[in-house]
């Protein structure tokens, strides 16, 4: 293709950041899904050849930690470790004395929690120490010199999140360049796990998406539920302080409303909600009251989007191992794939396609590409441009899309329209566009 088409012949060209993202092993961490402290997926994931997590975060019985550490202890062959929050409760040094030579230990940061002594602690006992970031204000957390590596927990997973998406935290956890290991949590199937290694991410975080396997103790009625999802079933409360949680919420459910009506009386008494001499707030105790309840329909169940995919996932295969080893073999098949194609390179296949200079399309906004130099603009960089017609009446869309038309010349562009138009408007658009089609 010519660049001077594009309008690219004499733009400076941008020069790739290096990567071993197709060379280094890339890895997988398996955590049991949280609020159910069930070490056996972790345990299957550590004798499949992966890193299994038991998670510890929300609990408040130490007998119950010592029962799921005692099993991870004994019955892993592989990798394990913990997740735990970044403070030093009761659980947190029940498991700090219990767990033998874990290999990997993830911190969940808390509010008032003293970073450098709990790193301390627990690079006394593991081989690595991680540390959850959901926000921005987390950063810091991540720039720890002591900290070996960090996970990008994006919005769509279940749990503590904070307001970005997976794929958007991850680029701006690799761009500050931490020179450390970042990797990716929420929303992972088998092509977003590949689009995150091509990213750069050193391996993923999985949780729901096993959460049906044949090693899961999750109750009947709560894998009934899951093997319906679709990924709409899940809910976000905000919190105090920035803080938000992810879980799910159906017609009855209960847990949502108790959440909200925590975050209420935080609101009207600012002194409940302030942190104990552990580090724990009035939030985290009802986050953790919740998930202790007994009843599937009032207990706090922190899951997120990606668990639609676990119903998927047990039919192709039953248990932890078969799972993760297809996983491992479609990423690798998808990476390779890339690396033969080239589809998403800069005059690649995909591109080409398009009759563009990169892979790249850009959506239609409202009140954003409906104008014609921002499509012109996303043009001369190289992507396809689609113009948003939004809820403009027919004389309007024509002017737009003939301005439209005549700047662009011969080069690809397109059109969007809203889904929820009115019959009338509708037909009012359609017509222009059949008068003045995009090439």
């Amino acid at each position: 293709m010519e660049n001077g088409k594009n309008g690219s012949k004499n733009r400076k060209q941008v020069p790739r950041r290096p990567s071993n993202a197709f060379t280094r092993e890339f890895r997988f961490f398996v955590c049991s899904p949280a609020g159910t402290w069930d070490p056996g997926i972790p345990i299957a994931a550590s004798r499949a050849g992966e890193i299994g997590l038991l998670d510890l975060t929300h609990l408040d019985d130490t007998s119950r930690a010592d029962w799921a550490i005692d099993r991870l202890n004994r019955l892993s062959s592989g990798g394990k470790g913990l997740v735990v929050h970044a403070r030093s409760g009761k659980v947190e040094r029940a498991a700090h004395a219990s767990v033998t030579k874990p290999e990997v230990v993830l911190l969940v940061p808390d509010p008032g929690a003293d970073l450098v002594e709990t790193l301390r602690m627990w690079k006394a006992v593991a081989r690595e120490v991680g540390v959850v970031v959901t926000r921005l204000e987390e950063f810091e957390w991540a720039r720890h010199p002591e900290v070996d590596f960090v996970v990008a927990k994006g919005h769509e997973a279940g749990g503590n999140v904070g307001e970005e998406t997976t794929f958007v935290l991850l680029q701006r956890l690799l761009d500050v360049q931490l020179q450390k290991p970042v990797y990716a949590w929420g929303g992972i199937g088998s092509h977003t796990a590949a689009a995150c290694r091509i990213a750069g991410a050193a391996g993923v975080v999985l949780d729901w998406q096993l959460s049906l396997m044949r090693e899961s103790l999750l109750p009947a009625a709560m894998r009934r539920r899951i093997t319906r999802m679709d990924g709409s079933e899940t809910a976000v409360v905000p919190g105090p302080n920035g803080r938000q949680l992810r879980l799910y919420d159906q017609p009855g459910m209960s847990a949502k409303e108790h959440l909200e009506l925590a975050v209420d009386n935080a609101v009207d008494n600012p002194r409940k909600s302030s942190v104990d001499g552990h580090g724990t707030t009035s939030w985290d105790k009802t986050i953790n009251a919740l998930m202790a309840v007994p009843d599937v329909e009032d207990r706090l169940w922190p899951i997120g989007q990606d668990a639609c995919w676990a119903s998927t996932w047990v039919e192709q295969m039953p248990t932890v191992g078969r799972a993760l080893a297809k996983l491992r073999d479609d990423v690798d098949r998808v990476v390779k794939q890339c690396l033969d194609n080239q589809s998403l390179a800069r005059g690649g296949p995909l591109a080409r396609s398009h009759g563009t200079e990169f892979p790249l399309v850009q959506g239609p906004m409202t009140r954003v590409s409906d104008v014609p130099e921002f499509c012109e603009a996303v043009a001369h960089g190289g992507g396809l441009p689609f113009l948003a017609l939004a809820l403009m009446r027919g004389e309007e869309a024509r002017s737009v899309l003939t301005r439209t038309r005549d700047l662009m010349g011969d080069r690809p562009w397109g059109v969007g329209m809203l889904g929820f138009l009115p019959l009338e408007l509708r037909e009012e658009q359609f017509a222009v566009i059949e008068d003045i089609r995009p090439p």
